[in-house]
């Protein structure tokens, strides 16, 4: 099978992941980043958020044509907001199929104009791949016909490796995430409370907390063994998925009791679906809630292994249904 791959190529991100499993499974793929593939395609980018014109969807159209030689008998695109009507149409007559993984929300104006050129041009794939089941309602608004949902790409095989290196816990607390107005007051909370916590992520130099907490925030993570190794050394690690993007789930979602740290997340029907609450993983209803587990879970250390040790028993028992290389397998043989 040929396939053309349009996606991110940061290595440590699952855009790159996928492309990594594709092409361990279908040698002949080729990837393309529209994003870099020169200068103007740089500079859309960049603008887009706030500028995003239909002549973008020309210039992305001209700039595809002189990129792509050949036919394919798939397309995959990861998450590409760079593409309208015109392009998306040429792609079509590029391959035999067509298929769109979304693991963003270009339904909600959270992200500005970035979403513009594409949003309303869905249903001309021949697949739309979601990671948030709340995606397949929000959907039906823009005529998308053909979608499905897959739980949330992790790394498996390198997690379970990286998991096994002894960490000290050294911090009550661990949270890996992008600012977002409710985690800025969860944290807000964590400080009036006095927990020994530590906070990864993009533009949390954004908070008005920042400059008066500034050890206890640090950049985002690039690499896995770091990412591993920082959740590791927390006794419990949060996740609240993002409430501006409707999310229910989130990576981390899974990863966190894979590595083997306690999960306190959100209480979400999705998140329910794959843990049992105060067995496996445990769910909070709001943020004052959240604080009270942290305080009654860092009291019984006994309790806090019983619970994380469950959550990777569980994560370990449904490895085959959450593995994005055999999902994809059987989403490709099905399309075809």
């Amino acid at each position: 099978m040929k396939i053309l791959f349009l996606g991110d190529d940061n290595k440590i991100g699952y855009s790159y992941y996928q492309y990594k499993i594709l092409k361990k499974n279908y040698k002949n793929i080729k990837k393309i980043n529209i994003k870099t593939i020169n200068f103007c395609c740089v500079l859309i980018n960049k603008i887009n958020w706030h500028f995003n014109f239909k002549v973008f969807d020309l210039l992305i159209l001209y700039f595809l044509k002189k990129n792509i030689k050949q036919n394919y008998d798939l397309i995959y695109i990861n998450n590409e907001n760079l593409l309208g009507k015109k392009s998306i149409s040429y792609l079509k007559k590029k391959s035999k199929k067509i298929i769109y993984f979304c693991t963003d929300n270009p339904f909600k104006n959270n992200d500005g104009k970035r979403w513009y050129l594409i949003k309303d041009n869905f249903h001309l794939f021949d697949l739309v791949i979601f990671m948030q089941k709340n995606r397949l309602a929000d959907s039906i608004k823009f005529k998308i016909k053909n979608k499905i949902w897959i739980p949330p790409t992790i790394k498996i095989d390198e997690f379970k490796k990286l998991r096994k290196k002894k960490i000290i816990k050294k911090n009550e607390i661990i949270i890996v995430s992008t600012f977002r107005n409710e985690r800025e007051k969860l944290v807000e909370k964590f400080l009036q409370n006095k927990f020994k916590i530590q906070v990864y992520g993009d533009h949390w130099e954004r908070s008005r907390l920042y400059t008066t907490n500034k050890n206890i925030f640090y950049p985002k993570i690039e690499n896995d063994k770091k990412y591993v190794e920082t959740l590791k050394s927390g006794n419990i690690s949060i996740c609240l998925p993002s409430i501006e993007n409707n999310d229910d789930i989130t990576h981390r979602s899974l990863e966190i009791p894979l590595i083997g740290t306690l999960l306190l997340a959100k209480k979400t029907k999705t998140h329910l679906e794959f843990f049992k609450n105060n067995f496996e993983a445990i769910f909070f209803e709001n943020l004052n809630d959240c604080i009270k587990k942290c305080h009654q879970i860092l009291a019984d250390n006994k309790k806090l292994n019983f619970i994380s040790s469950n959550g990777t028993k569980k994560v370990n028992s449904i490895l085959n249904n959450i593995s994005f290389e055999k999902n994809i397998k059987k989403i490709l043989s099905n399309l075809f």
